[in-house]
């Protein structure tokens, strides 16, 4: 089992190698995994009508569009390593909203390499299994992601948050917020896959390097405004912003303090500055507010996906989402509870 994750503030700060405050959600992906006499790997999926099977030698040539590429990615990265994987057989199972924001790709690989490792008696360690997830899904799923997910969906605890400092990749478990925290699926979906999120690190990539430093992480907001201009601003104006943001929420929480304003700064920043929010995500956030939330924005790399409200239960806002997006002849965004989940295990 793998769970899906929430980040709580800090986004597009990992390539950054800034901050961020994940947490484990109880939406997850099941998997049953069987080894095979052959040297075949047999992958299906309750959610998708697709089954692939390919022989263990031949992974890579698996479809580019296929969503098998995410598992056979972590056999692909074992192979790599000089790791042969025998043949087996895999069904999965989720409760994680594809393509809503909740790290539903990291998710499958998380029980992927986790599943493998354990019935095939790898020995691999968790910073092992880290690595071998973000090597699949960047090098062979294509996808430009940092590392917080993975650690996210391996690392988290019940009830705590994960800081994570993407500059050495340490951790420190953080108290989560007391308010009621409701996920909103914005029926948008988000491809991290998407050039869009690649544009967003280039853009990130090329103000840092007309900052003279090695990553944004090493730059000041006051540094961003007086030397940069244009895109490159804006992209590390979010940044900057964020890390503090994440640095005081992560306080704030230690000592029992509210966060709202915090993630309502976030948001503003991720629309404004780092133009990665849309239409139903500002519409979910503006409607969460009116109904006197705390504190919302988009959550995950944006272009669609969902919102994370405090403050409010879910029934108490779907009425109002279900009238506000009715209107306006818009998908009715689905509002559940946030629960915080362990990471990575084996169930049976």
């Amino acid at each position: 089992m793998a769970p899906g994750r929430v980040n709580l503030i800090g986004e597009h700060t990992d390539y950054n190698m800034g901050f961020a405050l994940p947490f484990a959600i109880d939406r997850s992906t099941l998997l049953a995994l069987s080894p095979s006499p052959s040297r075949s790997i047999a992958i299906a999926s309750r959610q998708m009508s697709q089954k692939v099977e390919i022989p263990v030698e031949d992974v890579a040539s698996v479809a580019p569009s296929s969503w098998a590429r995410y598992p056979l990615g972590v056999v692909w990265a074992l192979q790599r390593r000089k790791i042969e994987i025998p043949g087996f057989s895999a069904l999965f199972d989720s409760t994680v909203p594809l393509g809503s924001g909740l790290s539903s790709s990291a998710s499958i690989l998380a029980a992927t390499v986790c599943a493998l490792n354990d019935l095939f008696e790898l020995g691999l360690s968790r910073a092992d299994l880290i690595d071998l997830c973000h090597e699949a899904e960047v090098e062979f799923v294509g996808a430009p992601v940092g590392y917080l997910d993975q650690i996210a969906v391996l690392s988290s605890h019940q009830g705590y948050g994960v800081l994570i400092d993407f500059l050495d990749l340490s951790t420190t478990e953080t108290p989560l917020p007391q308010e009621t925290m409701v996920i909103v699926d914005s029926r948008s979906p988000h491809r991290n896959v998407s050039g869009d999120y690649a544009q967003r690190r280039r853009e990130c990539e090329e103000a840092a390097a007309a900052l003279g430093v090695k990553s944004l992480r090493e730059a000041t907001p006051e540094q961003v405004e007086a030397e940069l201009s244009g895109i490159e601003r804006l992209r590390a104006l979010h940044v900057t912003t964020e890390n503090r943001r994440v640095l005081e929420a992560a306080d704030r929480l230690a000592h029992q303090q509210p966060i709202g304003d915090l993630l309502n700064a976030s948001h503003v920043s991720l629309r404004d500055d780092f133009a990665v929010s849309c239409r139903e995500l500002d519409l979910i956030c503006e409607t969460a507010l009116e109904l006197g939330a705390s504190g919302a924005r988009m959550i995950g790399g944006g272009f669609g996906g969902s919102a994370l409200v405090l403050g409010l239960q879910s029934d108490e806002l779907q009425p109002a989402l279900t009238t506000t997006f009715s209107q306006l002849n818009l998908p009715v965004p689905t509002a559940f509870r946030a629960s915080s989940a362990e990471g990575a295990s084996r169930l049976s």
